[in-house]
């Protein structure tokens, strides 16, 4: 059975227009469909797995329970693995959608399911990346409020605190509208495509600015504890967790410009949607893993399904010390 597709183009030298055939081509054996899918299907595996892990292991060392509404430092550390487990499972949000990009627009003559479809996914990215800054946001603002930071941090630092999150917000934003507005997307013989000419430039770049300044802000607020004379016993061990956030931070903002940059200026103007999608889709998985380093017990996270119940409720007990630990342990 053979597909084609009518493409109208114009001629610029008499104004006349022209129509071409274009053979659709056969998704089965295209070499960017086989890549996206496959990566989808394993990205999709692998966030699961991290959302059940993450869910089980909340549940076994009670990360949700009643008693820890009545301790501030448990209240924390709860607010924090769960902005941990949301961000995970708002990834569906990207992943699902994506499949019907992949999918639509061979030789469709309507735009509209390309167009709802990437605005969905786009929308589901935003929100993923969003709540992985929440999560980031939560841990620096958990810190600060350990007995160790808490009594010589600045009064000018909780108004740069929440600063950096509204920026953050903004910025994503104002990126998102940019990329929703009408008609940025179109169907072709390869699958859905962007289109060049509708895609607004000036609203992405201005809300990538407001990310990018978000983004050091709060890389700053992580490195800036580093700086204090922190004068407790503990002090080595709360300058060792810093570093360690203070890294996955770092990672989780250079993996987003250079994913930004791929995108920029290495993807060809004429490329369909699959390996953009791959490509940013590889940026949400490594900062997804990256969030669930960031926790001292990750080990633990990552094999809990495979744990005995006695065996975790033996380590947990001896685990922690004092009530202000915990904070840092989460």
């Amino acid at each position: 059975m053979e597909f084609n597709a009518t493409n109208m183009e114009t001629d610029p030298m008499n104004g006349t227009t022209q129509s071409t055939t274009l053979e659709i081509v056969n998704r089965f054996y295209q070499p960017e469909w086989l890549i996206s899918e496959i990566f989808s299907i394993i990205a999709f595996c692998l966030v699961t797995w991290l959302g059940i892990c993450l869910v089980v292991y909340g549940i076994r060392t009670r990360k949700w329970s009643e008693s820890n509404t009545s301790n501030s430092s448990k209240v924390n550390a709860g607010a924090v693995y769960t902005a941990a487990v949301a961000a995970c499972f708002c990834s569906y949000l990207r992943f699902i959608p994506r499949q019907f990009v992949f999918n639509f627009g061979y030789g469709q003559d309507s735009p509209i399911p390309c167009e709802v479809s990437a605005d969905i996914s786009t929308v589901g990215y935003m929100i993923t990346v969003a709540s992985i800054y929440v999560f980031l946001w939560l841990r620096q603002r958990s810190l600060y409020q350990h007995p160790a930071l808490d009594a010589i941090q600045p009064r000018w630092l909780p108004f740069v605190s929440y600063g950096t999150l509204c920026l953050v917000f903004v910025g994503i934003t104002s990126a998102t509208v940019a990329l929703l507005s009408p008609l940025n997307y179109r169907s072709s013989n390869r699958g859905c495509i962007t289109r060049e000419d509708k895609i607004s430039a000036w609203g992405i770049y201005m809300g990538n600015g407001f990310v990018v300044i978000g983004q050091a802000l709060l890389l700053f607020l992580l490195i800036y504890p580093l700086n204090l004379q922190i004068n407790q016993s503990n002090s080595a061990r709360v300058k060792k967790i810093l570093k360690r956030c203070v890294a996955l931070a770092a990672f989780c903002v250079t993996t987003d410009l250079v994913t930004m940059a791929l995108y920029v200026f290495a993807m060809p103007a004429n490329s369909t949607l699959h390996l953009p999608g791959v490509l940013y889709e590889i940026n949400l998985l490594l900062n997804l893993f990256s969030v669930v380093i960031s926790f001292r017990s990750w080990p633990k996270i990552l094999t809990i399904v495979c744990a005995r119940k006695g065996r975790l409720g033996r380590r947990r007990s001896s685990a922690f010390t004092s009530s202000s630990d915990r904070t840092l342990a989460v």
